[in-house]
């Protein structure tokens, strides 16, 4: 009985893989969209997209940074050379939601500890101008986005206008290229304030509710807590285990401590899909932001693609399956798909 179950729970992975993939073969074209200043689960996320793309599962185009301190693309930069990609595109915004002061430490340890060539974030690529570049070299509807951050820079991207790069505007572009836009961000079924959307209201509000195609929405990760093996599973000069260190402390072991994976948790679902992990709800009906009063709710029959994810596994068995992915060494190919729920 226990091995049938599993095989069920394979082929359903398989299918859930399928459902979210933009029929590109078996492989996602992902961009990552981040605030990697203010919390450290950025930084497990990125880990994850890492060790997905050096399976096979996804192709990372690249990844775009939601502020514009000049410490954060070079941290990104860090954490893609360990993982042997330091020639990954990244982008930056040029403006930012909150308060510069609102940075976090690890973001400076790893830039100054660890090899980047980024150096001045002066000359990183506009955010904006990366994602049209991007997008408008790839086929029609065969990417996929992960943004676990503010939504600044994909409303900028929206309302870009034709360029050198494409005829097309930010809007048609991604009608035309994105399969789907999976969005950390919301209460769900209704909820009010969330950090990502208060943030940036009106840049909330401009993607919500205006986004053309496919969007998966997910408030889940925070009792997913993840973290502690990095520090038992990973070498001391993994910057993704420093990174957890400092943000989190450490005990009297020397262990990191545990923290939410409200990002990994969108990068997993963007990538794999959706079962055994997940199920989608609110099909038929579409999430509508109001920047007044800063709530997002699920409404109404339209005839917009929205959804969002309710858990489907305990948090204990998707924290495992997350730090399964985030301890995995780089270059690792063919390795366990991580630990399935049993």
């Amino acid at each position: 009985m226990r091995r049938s179950v599993l095989l069920i729970a394979l082929a359903f992975t398989v299918l859930g893989c399928q459902r979210t993939k933009p029929g590109t073969g078996s492989t996602v074209n992902l961009i990552i969209d981040t605030d990697i200043q203010f919390d450290v689960d950025d930084v497990g996320a990125l880990a994850v997209a890492h060790a997905l793309a050096d399976r096979g599962e996804a192709n990372l185009l690249g990844i775009m940074v939601e502020t514009s301190d000049a410490f954060n693309p070079r941290a990104v930069d860090v954490i893609n050379t360990y993982y042997g990609r330091p020639d990954l595109p990244i982008g930056q915004s040029g403006t930012d939601p909150l308060e510069p002061s609102e940075q976090q430490a690890y973001q400076r340890l790893l830039a100054e500890r660890f090899p980047n060539d980024v150096g001045s974030g002066k000359g990183v690529p506009n955010a904006v101008n990366l994602y049209r570049q991007l997008l408008a070299a790839q086929p029609d509807q065969s990417v996929v986005i992960a943004s676990i951050g503010f939504l600044n820079v994909l409303s900028a991207l929206l309302d870009s206008p034709p360029d050198a790069v494409s005829v097309l505007s930010g809007f048609e572009l991604a009608s035309r290229k994105v399969r789907l836009l999976a969005v950390m961000g919301g209460q769900y079924p209704a909820g009010r304030d969330d950090f990502n959307f208060w943030s940036d209201r009106p840049a909330a509000s401009r993607v919500i509710n205006d986004w053309p195609g496919r969007v998966m929405f997910s408030g889940l990760g925070e009792a997913v807590r993840t973290g502690p093996r990095l520090s038992r599973a990973t070498p001391v000069l993994n910057p993704v285990r420093l990174a957890y260190e400092n943000y989190n402390g450490v005990d009297a072991q020397g262990v990191s401590k545990s923290r939410s994976s409200w990002d990994q948790v969108v990068v997993l679902a963007a990538v794999r899909g959706l079962t055994p992990y997940f199920r989608e709800a609110g099909t038929g009906s579409s999430n509508a932001y109001d920047p007044d009063t800063g709530i997002n709710s699920f409404v109404g029959n339209t005839d917009k693609e929205h959804s969002y994810l309710i858990q489907a596994v305990t948090n204990e068995q998707l924290a495992t399956i997350l730090e399964d992915l985030m301890v995995q060494p780089p270059g690792t190919r063919g390795a366990s798909s991580g630990s399935k729920p049993r």
